[in-house]
């Protein structure tokens, strides 16, 4: 098994929209998001996006 010697992460939060744009091409191996869904997922959370009226 090859084992990472060297290993960065990094978390950035904003709009995918415009944060993805600024990434340089072929340098993110995996992007994870959760858009809000608009009234179809409730997490059960105060203040939670997604639930207020359009």
């Amino acid at each position: 098994m090859n084992l990472i010697d060297n290993f960065i992460n990094r978390l950035i939060c904003g709009d995918a929209l415009e944060v993805l744009k600024k990434i340089p091409s072929e340098s993110v191996n995996c992007c994870i998001c959760s858009p809000p869904y608009w009234n179809l997922r409730d997490y059960g959370v105060e203040g939670q996006l997604g639930l207020e009226k359009t």
